[in-house]
């Protein structure tokens, strides 16, 4: 962006340098592409350049670890926290804060439950940001990728695969974490499509 007269950003995959400089720790090892998209006033042009990185030797996030495992590589499996007979894992909430997250307005895990409540999700960091779904235990994955925008507290998912319980709608794929640690995840949605409220998941590390 020194060149006169042309603006753009930077694309790193797991987000957008929007400043003319931005320092990250990027968490994914081997050949990753950057990509400039910049205009001079008119159309917009894209340039990438390959980064390679050969070893993690400045510790990432701690929210990395808790998604992904340590071992980042081979990754974690996570699951609904199906604890019971009217236990809460996947509810309608109040719509639009996370504060309320956790206030049920219906229990539909209890009354309703998803097509992939017995399902899982694995991510792993093994090249890439890697995402799959499993409709159940065994059933064959979708793949997908993610990215954990840990500055802003959201996960987003994206490609073929889809969250577990994606059922209560989003089209986008992008969630606000609500608790993030090494055996329980909770995401949050503003706004579930399909019910115009908002929207609950809890998981557990398998």
């Amino acid at each position: 962006m020194e060149t006169p007269g042309v603006t753009g950003y930077w694309n790193y995959n797991l987000g957008k340098a929007l400043t003319n400089e931005v320092t990250f720790v990027y968490p994914i090892p081997g050949k990753n592409t950057f990509t400039f998209v910049g205009t001079l006033g008119g159309e917009f042009f894209t340039k990438t350049i390959d980064v390679q990185v050969n070893q993690l030797d400045v510790a990432l996030d701690q929210d990395w670890y808790d998604l992904v495992s340590d071992n980042t590589a081979v990754g974690k499996t996570w699951v609904f926290d199906r604890q019971g007979p009217g236990s809460l894992w996947w509810f309608m909430s109040p719509g639009g804060n996370p504060e309320g997250a956790m206030t049920a307005w219906w229990n539909a895990g209890n009354d309703a439950p998803p097509v992939d409540a017995a399902g899982k999700m694995h991510f792993d960091l093994n090249g890439a940001a890697n995402f799959s779904h499993y409709t159940t235990a065994t059933s064959t994955p979708e793949k997908g990728s993610f990215v954990l925008d840990v500055a802003n507290k959201r996960l987003m998912v994206s490609g073929a695969a889809k969250m577990l319980g994606s059922a209560a709608g989003n089209a986008d794929g992008v969630y606000s974490i609500v608790t993030l640690t090494e055996d329980k995840m909770v995401l949050y949605l503003n706004n579930s499509e399909a019910y115009g409220t908002g929207w609950t998941f809890v998981f557990k590390a398998e």
